[in-house]
């Protein structure tokens, strides 16, 4: 315990003294310990019989799988994981483990099979991804969560796309109430619709702080702590289309419409846009057959690698199409997948450069002991998978300075994806700086 600081002992306190709390913590913060500390106390306690983690896979697989086996203080801790084949998560079920953890994906199952009796305690990890109400995982989950009498979210970017993915963290919780009865109440309560189908909605205005204070008394925000972190630095790097690409982008851009590829929506426009920003564009016929229009990311990708390569420095190089990870499977980058001995070799440095998906990896990885340098190939639009994905290398135990560059397309839709990344970071900063100070007053 001693390893522990300050901030995360009174967030283990918090968990312990109260039964629902929306855990906020910034990437890096050491949820998943202040977890397992407060699990392992109420166990001990006999204030609870036995824990259920709801996680990601890779979460699953590659953090709450170990994070017990670092500290001193966990070691009579037995954590049982329920991924993989369902011969596997029974037998985790059925095991004597006083802590269980399922994915995501699984909780259907889970549910089916009636494996969440008997448990009476239960941890949501990145509750951010169980955002909307109408999912099957909390469908499936909210009208069995009655007994367990210990909840738990946890999020570091509880509302990073907005705060309309408060609702459904809070009715796992069971806490939904002090918001509105239900989820159309809170839309009409704290909303205004922005269509005329009512489709979308944007908050009304100080909703932000009027949630913030109705939430307050059962959420305890960890101290930001990445002052004490080594300098981040994010910049851009600017990469010229060729102009036939440019004139193609154009002509896509008025026309909704290029050559084997036709734009039915805007929404479909500006993913076709992006895509030719990076390279190459899906044809209508299939999804999976891209034809390549450009290589001038792929040189910018190259470069920059090889001056990573020059200081010294191991990379990840983030991806986000099918097309992008083949180019850099075709330079000799090593993907990053979910098995142990990957995620391990990373961290010891035997991996020079790592290609990695934002939704694969995202959320909850320590991969601050492989390196320090990251580079996006394209920006994207979800601010909770920007900042999860950086937050990898930028975070505790991080030792040197860490660097992120984004391959920006010149004139093109890159633009506008990064100014709306530093608008939802905006939203997001004022909302947690709210909840914070009305907790401390």
């Amino acid at each position: 315990m001693s390893l522990l600081d300050s901030d995360q002992q009174a967030a283990i306190t918090r968990l312990i003294e109260h039964d629902r709390t929306l855990l906020i913590a910034g990437m890096g913060a050491g949820k998943t310990v202040v977890a397992l500390t407060a699990a392992a106390e109420l166990l001990d306690m006999k204030a609870v019989k036995r824990v259920l983690v709801v996680a990601p896979v890779r979460v699953c697989n590659l953090v709450w799988a170990t994070e017990h086996m670092k500290w001193s203080h966990l070691q009579g801790l037995t954590v049982a994981l329920a991924t993989g084949t369902p011969a596997k998560r029974r037998a985790a079920f059925s095991s004597d483990a006083q802590i269980v953890v399922v994915n995501i994906e699984n909780i259907a199952w889970m549910v089916g099979e009636k494996l969440y009796e008997g448990f009476d305690g239960v941890v949501f990890d990145e509750s951010s991804r169980l955002k909307s109400v109408g999912s099957v995982a909390v469908k499936r989950l909210r009208h069995r969560l009655k007994g367990f009498k210990w909840r738990v979210c946890m999020s570091g970017t509880p509302v990073s796309e907005g705060l309309l993915d408060l609702y459904a963290q809070m009715l796992l919780l069971g806490l939904h109430t002090v918001l509105a009865a239900t989820k159309q109440d809170y839309l009409d309560k704290w909303f205004m619709p922005t269509d005329y189908e009512r489709h979308s909605w944007a908050p009304r205005e100080r909703s932000g702080e009027s949630i913030a204070r109705a939430i307050s008394v059962y959420t305890h925000v960890v101290p930001d702590y990445t002052h004490t972190l080594p300098p981040l630095t994010i910049d851009p790097v600017k990469v010229l289309m060729p102009p036939e690409a440019m004139k193609e982008y154009r002509q896509l851009a008025r026309t909704s419409v290029l050559a084997d590829v036709t734009a039915v929506n805007a929404a479909v426009l500006q993913g076709k846009l992006q895509q030719v920003a990076a390279g190459f564009v899906y044809t209508d016929s299939d999804e999976k057959n891209a034809r390549t229009i450009h290589d001038a990311k792929v040189i910018a990708a190259r470069e920059w690698i090889a001056e990573a390569a020059e200081h010294g420095e191991r990379a990840i190089i983030v991806y986000q199409w099918d097309w992008q990870r083949d180019a850099l499977a075709a330079q000799g980058v090593e993907l990053f997948t979910s098995t142990l001995k990957n995620y391990e070799r990373w961290n010891s440095g035997q991996i020079a450069v790592m290609g990695l998906h934002p939704k694969s990896a995202g959320h909850g990885l320590n991969l601050q002991d492989g390196g320090f340098s990251m580079l996006w190939l394209s920006p994207v639009w979800s601010r909770d998978l920007w900042d999860q994905t950086i937050a990898r290398l930028w975070r505790r135990g991080q030792s040197s300075p860490v660097r992120v560059n984004v391959l920006v397309a010149e004139d093109t839709v890159d633009n506008f994806v990064l100014d709306r990344l530093e608008n939802k970071e905006a939203a997001l900063r004022g909302f947690l700086d709210h909840l914070e100070s009305i907790q401390t007053v």
